[in-house]
């Protein structure tokens, strides 16, 4: 019994010390709950990455959506090449449409309000005319008693009334001819009035379509700007002098621009004679699209650095040929061209007269001619 007891307290105590050898349970607690609280964010942040993948999806299907719906705009109102003129004549046939509309809404706002000013000047003339035959039925009835008064008086004073009411009656004459002639200066008065309302309409209505001309007008030199190219001036054979206006304080006032007048003048000169109709005008666009063709294929045959270019969003085609010297009109281009083939040409016939000079004379070689060959075309 005691050897028992013995060994159950040699197993307390070895299970005591087991028990206290054995490390702490407090770190694996707090990563159990850095974990448990790792799994939620986890899982809050999956699903804000599923809800995320969903409203990109469906941004995805509305973006594929609207671009469908775009394309199918788009072709619905896509333009023919062959109908782009047509539409370009509709869109300045609209505008102009446009501005007469706008011109007519303004002209009828200002008649409206001419209107307006007079039906109130007609208003007020119409109360002046009430309180004038108010007074006038009054000042009757004072007359009719008066006179009332005046014929008992004449009854009772006798001659010498006579006469006090006939110049009674001359004074009542001349104050009816006095109110004559002061209803007729009123009338003239209102018909003055009337027209001098109606004169400052009209001169309105002109200083504004005088205004909207000049807009119109300037709108319309501004689009000769392109024609105003130096290349084309020189083309057309144009004076020299003529510029363009570099600034817009240029453009101030209603008159056009006396540079902008003279352009007008000598590019309408220029052309006064050519009678353009549709079919010339493919024809000319046929030709110089082929023209174009030739000159960029001969530019690259000749083995130079030659890049032609060409510009027509303005609605002239400016071309433009580039070497190591940059940029330079075709028309300029081709005067470098000849200069250089002269002066080749005037190299070539000094070389070879100084070969027929210092060549010998045989007998049998024929006479020695002084006179150069000609220069073969380059």
């Amino acid at each position: 019994m005691a050897r028992t007891q013995a060994r159950t307290e040699a197993a307390l105590e070895a299970y005591a010390a087991a028990r206290a050898a054995l490390p702490r349970t407090t770190g694996i607690t707090q990563a159990l709950r850095e974990l448990d609280k790792a799994t939620a964010r986890l899982r809050a942040t999956r699903d804000a990455a599923d809800t995320s993948q969903a409203s990109y999806d469906e941004s995805v299907a509305a973006c594929s959506v609207a671009e469908r719906a775009l394309r199918r705009t788009a072709a619905e109102h896509a333009i023919e090449i062959e109908r782009v003129d047509a539409v370009e004549r509709a869109t300045r046939a609209f505008e102009t449409a446009v501005r007469e509309l706008t011109a007519r809404r303004r002209e009828h706002a200002r008649q409206a309000e001419a209107a307006q000013a007079g039906a109130d000047r007609l208003t007020a003339a119409a109360e002046d005319e009430e309180t004038a035959l108010d007074t006038e039925r009054a000042t009757r009835r004072r007359h009719t008693e008066e006179a009332a008064g005046l014929k008992a008086l004449q009854d009772a004073v006798g001659a010498e009334a006579q006469e006090v009411m006939r110049q009674v009656q001359e004074a009542e004459d001349g104050i009816d001819a006095l109110m004559r002639e002061a209803e007729a200066a009123r009338t003239a008065q209102h018909t003055a009035i009337a027209g001098t309302a109606a004169a400052d309409a009209r001169r309105t209505a002109a200083a504004e379509a005088r205004s909207v001309a000049a807009a119109e007008e300037k709108d319309t030199a501004r689009g000769l700007r392109p024609y105003a190219a130096r290349e084309l001036l020189d083309i057309l054979r144009c004076p020299p002098s003529l510029t363009w206006p570099a600034q817009e304080a240029d453009w101030t006032g209603e008159a056009l621009p006396s540079a902008v007048i003279a352009v007008h003048e000598a590019i309408l000169s220029a052309t006064r004679d050519l009678t353009p109709t549709e079919t010339s005008l493919k024809q000319s666009v046929t030709r110089l699209t082929k023209a174009l063709d030739d000159l960029q294929a001969q530019l690259a045959a000749a083995g130079q650095d030659y890049r032609p270019e060409w510009d027509g969003s303005d609605g002239v085609i400016v071309v433009r040929v580039a070497d190591e010297e940059g940029p330079l009109p075709v028309a300029a281009f081709a005067q470098k061209i000849s200069s250089h083939r002269r002066d080749q040409a005037e190299l070539l016939s000094a070389s070879e007269q100084r070969i027929l000079e210092d060549a010998p004379c045989s007998p049998g070689s024929p006479s020695r001619s002084t006179t150069a060959p000609s220069t073969p075309a380059t």
